[in-house]
């Protein structure tokens, strides 16, 4: 009976550790995240994790209305914040990514990279920027432009919808 207890509780442990893992990460500014962005500031926040999940490139969030409109082929500064930092020197994995894609595709084949980026040692709470050249539009097109912070257990992304025209 001792060793189905201590098992049981093993595995809520690990269930804990997996929770708090996906709590928090990145806040996406610029153009606005999917989603409420009430405590930034705060490290571990809900509002900055979204985790990545194989059939869902952003995460558990749902599109909205475009909020921004941009013309394609222009360049577009990208602001986010690291709101936890991951950093792993032992880790060759880690690093940030921008990618975009026309539509709000449920495909993760449909986005392609703009910029990517080895993760350092910058602390929680840390802001970037980045510019980025839109991609062109035959026509004003919903889209998806996406910031990934990929650390050794895992991705964490932030969507966020636009218009290209």
């Amino acid at each position: 009976r001792v060793h189905g207890d201590f098992t049981f509780m093993r595995s809520l442990l690990a269930l804990a550790v997996l929770v708090a893992v996906a709590s928090a990460h990145t806040c996406l500014f610029a153009p606005a995240q999917r989603g409420p962005m009430y405590d930034v500031n705060t490290v571990g926040t809900p509002d900055c994790g979204v985790f990545l999940s194989k059939d869902k490139p952003c995460g558990n969030t749902t599109s909205n209305n475009p909020t921004f409109a941009i013309w394609g082929g222009s360049d577009f500064d990208v602001i986010w914040m690291k709101n936890e930092n991951h950093f792993d020197s032992g880790n060759e994995i880690g690093n940030w990514t921008i990618d975009f894609a026309f539509g709000f595709s449920d495909n993760p084949d449909s986005f392609y990279k703009l910029w990517t980026e080895a993760d350092t040692n910058t602390p929680s709470l840390y802001i970037y920027q980045q510019s980025v050249t839109i991609p062109k539009a035959k026509m004003p097109t919903r889209s998806t432009l996406r910031v990934q912070y990929e650390v050794s257990f895992g991705t964490f992304v932030q969507c966020a919808d636009i218009y290209v025209l």
